[in-house]
C-alpha cells in the first residue's frame, strides 16, 4: 500500500503503484524515492511512516514529518530547532552500528523530512507492556549494550537528553538494543562538558540538573539510563513516583524491588541514580569499568530458561527457613533477638534493649530520613541464608510499623478541645481526591477561574471574555463578558455623564456614541489585564488598559459601574467578601484600597519593591502583597500602621492567598517553594517542596483546612494545611495552571489553565 503523507488528506490509502494521491492529488514519492506504506507514530512534532526506499532494492526505511501542533512564535522555533537538530545529530553518530543511520534531509512541498534507517523490533516499554519486569539479567544486558553507546556519543560531544524505554529498541534477530531519538540532543560545547538551555527530556527520567536548571553533562544521561533499569526492574513508573516525592524516592528507590537482585547490581543503579551528579559516575567509562570488575558470574547475559527458574525456585525452598509465627507479636520480637543480638550489634545495636527501644530507634531513623528497609538492605549481605530469612521478616514488621506511621498526621494537632474535632480532621487526611469534570472554555487559553457559593464557575479567557458555566454538567450559563462587549458603555447600549441641575450632580444617560445603543462593537470590545471574583460571587471586577476597574454583576451579568485608577493600568486586584471594598497595584508599586459604597479611599501604601501579587480578606481590612525581591507584606488598613515585611523566599513571590478569616497565608515562589503562615502567632507553620516549577496558582480551601497548588508545568497538588500532609498530586493540565479556586462546601476545587480547560477536582 502507499500511503498519502498530505496531513489534510482524509483518504490516505493508496495502491501500492500508484504515484498521485486518489483523493487529494499528492505526490506519493517524496523525492521520487521514499514511498511511505504505513503510520508508525504521530506526536507534537508530527509523523512517523513506514516507508521502502525504491532506489535501494524497496530497503525498509523511517520517514518523519515535521508538522507541530503548536501555537506561538517561540515554540514553533524550538521544535523546528530540535527537528532539524536530530537530523545533524544522526548525521554526525549514524555511524556507529547502534544508532539509526541518516539516510536524507531535505523539504519538500515547504515541509521538513527526516529519513533515516529503521530498525525492527520494540521498544523496551513495550516489551515491559507486554512480558512484565525484566529479570536481573536483562537489566545487565541492558546495560552492557547501551553504556557503550553513551560512551560514543558522549566523545563527539554530544549528550541524549532523553533517555527512556521508549527511546531503546530491541531489535529483532539478535536482540541488540538501539539508542534512539536524538531529537533533544546537544552538543558538549563548554570547557568543563556541560549544556545549558531550556528543560528538556521527560519527566521522571531526567535528572535534577537538567530538570531545574536546563544544564546537562555525561551523568545526566548516566541518571536516565539508571532510572530507566529501575523502570525496567520494578514495573514503576519514575514519572509517578517523581509526581509523587520529587527527587526524595531515589534515596529508598530499593525498597520499590520485590526480588532478590545482586549487590553489585544495587551498588551500580544506586550510583547511577543520585540526586547530586558529583557522586554519579561522571563517565559511561567509568561505569563500564566498574562493571567489567563484576566478573562473569553477577552479569552473566543469558536469559534464564524455564528450567532454570524452576531449579532455583527448588533450591531456594530447600534452604530458607521461614521466620516463625507462632505466638504473640512481642514474643516473636523476643526470639528474633535471643537468636541473632550477639552476631547483630553492628546492625541493630537496639537489639539487647526491650521493645519500647526498638520502637524509638524506629522513630529515630524515620527523623533521619533513613528507610528501615533499605538499612536492612545495606547491612544484611553476607549473612545465612536463616538470618536472611529472619530479617525479611523483621524488615517486614519495621515496614508495617512505618506505614502505620505515615499514615498518622505528620505534625502535631494542637488547640482541638474535643475528641469529635480531632476525629473530624483524621477523617478529612484520609480523603481522596479526583478530577470530578473536565470543562473546555477558551480556546486560548483560560486565565481566571472563580466559584459562586452557588457553585458557578465563572471564567476568564482571551483578556476579553468572563464566562459563567454549571459546575455540574460544564455547560454555559451565560456571558457577563462577551467578545464583542461595547468597552465604551460595558453592554449598555448607553453612557452616563454627570451634570449639574439647580446646583445638584445628576447623572444622565446618553446612546453610546461607538455601539449606537446595541451594546456590542467588534472593533472597540472588552479587553483587560486581569479579573477577580469576590468571596461572595456576586462581582466580577476587571482591570482595564484605558486605566479603569469595571464592576460587573454575576447574578444579572451586566455592567454595574467603573473606577478610575489614574495615573496607570492596575497589574493587581483583589475583592473583599461582598464586593464593594477593592485593592488594587498601580504603578507597579503602590497599593490603594477603596470602598466602592462610600465613594471613598481608605488607605494608600507605597512599597520599596515591585508588587507581584495582592490578596484581601473578607473584611476588606487586611492586606497581603509579595514582591519581586522574595518578601511578604501583611497590611491591616484600618490600624494606620506601616505593614508587617517578612522576608518568605530567596526569589520572587509569584501568588498569596489569605484566608477569610484573616489567620492564613500562603505564598509561592518561582522556585517551586510554598509557605503557610499563621498570623495570630506571626509563626512559618510548613514549608512545602513538592513543586520543582515555579508556582503560579494557589487556594485555600473555604474551611481553611485544606490547600491547593498549582505550578508552571501543569502539575496541581492538594494538602492538609493542618499537618502539612500532601494528599494528592496530579499531572492536572498540559499547560501552566493559571489559577486555582475553591469551592463553598470545603470539599471542592477548581484548576485553570493556558491549555484552555478547566478541571473540578473534588474529595469523596
Amino acid at each position: 500500500m502507499s500511503y498519502c503523507i498530505n496531513p489534510d488528506c482524509s483518504r490516505p490509502q493508496n495502491e501500492p503503484t500508484d504515484e498521485i494521491c486518489r483523493n487529494c492529488g499528492s505526490k506519493l514519492l517524496l523525492r521520487e524515492r521514499y514511498r511511505a506504506t504505513k503510520v508508525l507514530g504521530q506526536g507534537g512534532f508530527g509523523k512517523t511512516f513506514l516507508a521502502i526506499d525504491q532506489d535501494r532494492l524497496n530497503t525498509l526505511c523511517v520517514i518523519k514529518q515535521f508538522l507541530p501542533q503548536m501555537q506561538g512564535t517561540g515554540a514553533l522555533e524550538k521544535a523546528t530547532e530540535l527537528f532539524y537538530q536530530e537530523a545533524v545529530r544522526l548525521n554526525e553518530l549514524g555511524v556507529h552500528p547502534q544508532i539509526p543511520d541518516l539516510f536524507a534531509f531535505f523539504v519538500q512541498d515547504s515541509r521538513q523530512y527526516l529519513v533515516q534507517e529503521f530498525i525492527p523490533g520494540m521498544n523496551l516499554q513495550k516489551i515491559l507492556d507486554r512480558h512484565g519486569k525484566f529479570r536481573e539479567a536483562e537489566i545487565w544486558a541492558v546495560l552492557r549494550d547501551i553504556l557503550p553507546i553513551l560512551d560514543f556519543v558522549h566523545q563527539h560531544q554530544v549528550i541524549h537528553r532523553d533517555i527512556k524505554p521508549d527511546n531503546i529498541i530491541r531489535r529483532q534477530g539478535d536482540n541488540r538494543l538501539y539508542l534512539i531519538d536524538f531529537g533533544v540532543a546537544k552538543l558538549l560545547t563548554s570547557p568543563d562538558r556541560v549544556i545549558t538551555g531550556t528543560s528538556i527530556g521527560t519527566s521522571g527520567y531526567v535528572p535534577l540538573e537538567q530538570m531545574s536548571e536546563g544544564k546537562a553533562y555525561p551523568a545526566s544521561d548516566i541518571y536516565s539510563l539508571g532510572v530507566t533499569c529501575f523502570h525496567l526492574l520494578t514495573g514503576i513508573s519514575p514519572y509517578s513516583l517523581f509526581l509523587k516525592r520529587g527527587y526524595s524516592w531515589l534515596q529508598s528507590w530499593q525498597s520499590y524491588v520485590d526480588k532478590d537482585i545482586s549487590p553489585k547490581l544495587i551498588q551500580i543503579l544506586d550510583r547511577m541514580m543520585q540526586e547530586n551528579r558529583h557522586d554519579r559516575y561522571h563517565s559511561a567509562a567509568e561505569a563500564i569499568a566498574d562493571i567489567e570488575r563484576v566478573g562473569a558470574k553477577d552479569t552473566q547475559l543469558r536469559a534464564a530458561t524455564a528450567e532454570d527458574e524452576e531449579y532455583i525456585s527448588n533450591f531456594l525452598k530447600e534452604i530458607v527457613t521461614p521466620a516463625p509465627r507462632e505466638g504473640s507479636d512481642d514474643n516473636i520480637i523476643k526470639d528474633f533477638f535471643e537468636r541473632v543480638t550477639q552476631e547483630e550489634t553492628e546492625i541493630l545495636p537496639a537489639a539487647e534493649a526491650n521493645l519500647d527501644n526498638l520502637f524509638e530507634e524506629i522513630i529515630e531513623n524515620l527523623d533521619k530520613d533513613v528507610t528501615p528497609t533499605n538499612v536492612t538492605k545495606e547491612k544484611n549481605r553476607n549473612r545465612s541464608s536463616n538470618a536472611d530469612a529472619d530479617d525479611e521478616f523483621i524488615t517486614a514488621f519495621i515496614q508495617d510499623i512505618t506505614d502505620n506511621l505515615a499514615e498518622q498526621p505528620l505534625t502535631s494537632i494542637e488547640d482541638l478541645s474535643t475528641v469529635s474535632a480531632y476525629a473530624q480532621e483524621q477523617e478529612t487526611i484520609c480523603q481522596t481526591w479526583r478530577c470530578e469534570r473536565t470543562i473546555s472554555t477558551h480556546a486560548q487559553g483560560c486565565s481566571y477561574v472563580g466559584i459562586t457559593p452557588k457553585e458557578v464557575v465563572v471564567t476568564a479567557g482571551q483578556r476579553r471574555i468572563v464566562q459563567l458555566w454549571d459546575i455540574e454538567t460544564g455547560l454555559s450559563r451565560g456571558m457577563v463578558i462577551k467578545e464583542d462587549t461595547c468597552s465604551t458603555c460595558g453592554g449598555l447600549g448607553k453612557v452616563f455623564k454627570e451634570s449639574s441641575v439647580f446646583f445638584a450632580k445628576i447623572k444622565q444617560a446618553t446612546t453610546c456614541p461607538d455601539c449606537e445603543g446595541f451594546g456590542t462593537n467588534s472593533e472597540k470590545g472588552e479587553r483587560f489585564l486581569a479579573a477577580k471574583l469576590s468571596r461572595d460571587g456576586t462581582t466580577v471586577v476587571t482591570s482595564t488598559l484605558d486605566k479603569l476597574l469595571k464592576f460587573w454583576s454575576v447574578n444579572t451579568c451586566k455592567f454595574v459601574d467603573a473606577l478610575s485608577t489614574e495615573p496607570s493600568v492596575v497589574s493587581f486586584v483583589a475583592l473583599n467578601q461582598n464586593g464593594k471594598i477593592v485593592g488594587y497595584v498601580v504603578q507597579n508599586r503602590t497599593i490603594v484600597v477603596y470602598d466602592r459604597d462610600q465613594n471613598t479611599e481608605l488607605g494608600r501604601l507605597k512599597l520599596n519593591g515591585l508588587v507581584t501579587c495582592l490578596d484581601m480578606n473578607n473584611e476588606g481590612k487586611i492586606l497581603v502583597m509579595g514582591t519581586e525581591e522574595g518578601t511578604i507584606n501583611l497590611w491591616d488598613v484600618s490600624s494606620g500602621l506601616p505593614p508587617l515585611n517578612v522576608k518568605g523566599h530567596h526569589s520572587g513571590v509569584n501568588v498569596v492567598a489569605l484566608s477569610g478569616d484573616g489567620m492564613t497565608v500562603v505564598s509561592g515562589c518561582r522556585e517551586g517553594m510554598v509557605k503557610v503562615w499563621n498570623l495570630s502567632t506571626g509563626n512559618l507553620v510548613h514549608t512545602f517542596k513538592q513543586h520543582l516549577t515555579a508556582i503560579t496558582a494557589i487556594a485555600i480551601g473555604s474551611d481553611s483546612l485544606t490547600l491547593a497548588t498549582g505550578g508552571n508545568d501543569g502539575v496541581l497538588c492538594i494538602w492538609h494545611l493542618v499537618t502539612g500532609q500532601l494528599l494528592e498530586t496530579f499531572p492536572a493540565h498540559t499547560d501552566r495552571i493559571t489559577a486555582i479556586a475553591a469551592g463553598p462546601d470545603g470539599q471542592t476545587f477548581a484548576s485553570s489553565s493556558l491549555d484552555g480547560t478547566v478541571k473540578i477536582w473534588r474529595s469523596f
